[in-house]
């Protein structure tokens, strides 16, 4: 690290360098690039000293050519636009690039700057690119981005006749047609089977009020059917509409066995609601010799049956108070597998 004023060749190349590839695995470089006469022949020095020795043509561009400079965005915009560009195969042009600077000799290295979108085959292997970002303090950074392993072909078990349920949703009618809309587009466009599209719509979406449910066995069947959603027109194979009012919270206390010791003490005349609900049980309980209060308080061990089923109900009990105080609802139901706290149920009820 020696600051913006003062980029360091040597800094540089060790962290291109402990990126652990080779030269000539790399088939683009995202440059930081700021277009300064001092950064930018360091920075290619750097990057002819990790990557320039052998293979053949490396791309070298900066998305700076595109949109400037975004400062403290430069490095995540750099990684995307490299990722895109692994991914896609496509390499983008330098926008108004028409020399080098006159300190950087690029002659004998594999560099050469892409005017032009450019298509871009790794030859067999997987591309790879190198994307680099210096902060403002001297921070180096170097990343490098290879190309996802293509997925082995998958075996279809799923017969063409099993119908399955694809669910679209949106917050509106408008919403859900232009949706549908854009799914069906995508169907037609893609060789994505439906089994995928039905478990990616499942699992990967937001569920939305407005809804509609496509029950299909085919790739066709889910394009006519979408494009009826689309059109605002009934199908045979489409169910739509609202969802029901969302449901009400059921709180469901356990038994014998959620215990410990010293459980809820740091409740206990802090928090007014909690403290209310335990004395009002604790004095019902005491009736019939359990000192909740005091087992509580003290961390005595919970072991009997007599003494667990009184303590954990109180503390229960009164956790329900005290979330209901704080969030001012009441669920409509609850649920419990006590066996022995009749009289403090009846009293909390």
């Amino acid at each position: 690290m020696q600051g913006i004023t003062q980029p360091s060749p040597a800094a540089q190349s060790a962290v291109v360098r402990a990126a652990g590839v080779g030269p000539g695995d790399i088939g683009y470089v995202e440059a930081h690039g700021t277009g300064t006469k001092v950064g930018d022949p360091i920075e290619f020095a750097a990057l002819t000293d990790a990557y320039g020795g052998s293979g053949g043509p490396c791309a070298l561009g900066s998305l700076k050519t595109d949109i400037g400079h975004p400062e403290s965005a430069a490095g995540v915009l750099g990684l995307i636009k490299a990722a895109l560009a692994v991914h896609r195969g496509v390499i983008p042009a330098n926008l108004h690039f028409t020399r080098w600077n006159p300190a950087i000799d690029a002659g004998g290295t594999r560099f050469v700057v892409p005017v032009d979108t450019t298509p871009w085959d790794g030859g067999g292997r997987p591309r790879r690119a190198g994307v680099s970002a210096f902060g403002v303090t001297g921070m180096n950074a170097h990343a490098t981005v290879e190309q996802a392993p293509l997925a082995p072909p998958r075996s279809r078990h799923t017969r063409r006749d099993q119908a399955v349920v694809c669910a679209e949703s949106a917050a509106s009618a408008g919403g859900l047609a232009a949706t549908a809309r854009r799914l069906a587009d995508h169907v037609e466009s893609t060789s994505d089977a439906v089994t995928d599209v039905a478990h990616t719509l499942a699992a990967h979406r937001s569920h939305l009020s407005t809804r509609a449910c496509v029950v299909t066995a085919d790739r066709a069947g889910l394009v006519d059917a979408l494009r009826a959603v689309a059109d605002g027109h009934e199908h045979p194979d489409v169910v739509t509409g609202p969802t029901n009012d969302p449901g009400m919270p059921v709180w469901v206390f356990s038994g014998h066995g959620s215990q410990w010791p010293g459980m809820a003490r740091d409740l206990l005349d802090r928090d007014p609601a909690f403290t209310r609900v335990v004395d009002r049980l604790g004095a019902v309980a005491s009736a019939e010799g359990v000192p909740v209060r005091r087992l509580l308080s003290t961390g005595e061990p919970l072991e009997r049956m007599d003494l667990v089923q009184p303590v954990v109900f109180t503390v229960q009990t009164a956790l329900a108070e005290m979330w209901r105080t704080a969030a001012c609802a009441r669920p409509p139901w609850w649920a419990t597998r006590w066996v022995r706290p009749r009289p403090l149920w009846r009293r909390a009820s």
